[in-house]
């Protein structure tokens, strides 16, 4: 090492040993600011949770909902959103899917989703597009169903990087439109909770 080396040469005032704690030490923090696992599938992720939080309300409604005149206009949609007893899914168009994951391969971002368990693998032999019934639809639609665990998003901490839990690595809410349409921001509990 380098550092270990200028101090046997004389060259710094280093008792020996301190370049290599100190190259040691600045590896542990930004190994802990990381966090552990693969770093690209946290950053698809990370990526598919921003782009619900900028365009929830804006660009999916309620697949269960009949739309009506009074019903908030849907521009450049992205796709629905359902309850779940588990959480609420995300039912992304090919479109909006292809927007969410700009910058990463179609099926790259796809596996990463489904390693996450946040999409259903697909049958052998078929496509990861699922039929959905949307209300006011006569045929099913096409879609991606990128669930969003209520576990996920009301049991692990926030952090204000990467929006993974700063203790186990799992993705955690964001608040906003992944687990409350309206925006609310959900509680999260102290780090001891984290499973």
């Amino acid at each position: 090492m380098a550092g270990e080396l200028a101090t046997e040469y004389g060259l710094t005032d280093w008792p020996p040993g301190d370049a290599f704690k100190a190259a040691g030490e600045c590896f542990r923090l930004w190994f802990n600011e990381r966090g552990h696992g693969n770093d690209e599938e946290r950053k698809i992720i990370e990526q598919v949770f921003d782009f619900i939080d900028r365009h929830g309300n804006a660009r999916f409604s309620n697949a269960d909902e009949m739309p009506s005149d009074r019903s908030t206009i849907i521009r450049e949609r992205a796709g629905w959103w359902k309850d779940t007893a588990d959480g609420r899914a995300y039912l992304f168009t090919s479109g909006g899917m292809r927007e969410a994951l700009k910058g990463t391969d179609l099926s790259r971002g796809l596996d990463a989703l489904q390693s996450a368990g946040m999409l259903p693998a697909p049958k052998p032999g078929s496509k990861r597009l699922k039929s959905e019934r949307i209300a006011g639809h006569k045929a099913p639609k096409k879609v991606y169903p990128v669930m969003i665990i209520r576990e996920i998003t009301e049991t692990h901490l926030e952090v204000s990087i990467g929006g993974f839990c700063g203790f186990c690595g799992t993705p955690t809410g964001h608040g906003g439109n992944l687990s409350h349409p309206q925006g609310d921001r959900p509680v999260t509990p102290d780090a001891g909770q984290c499973s």
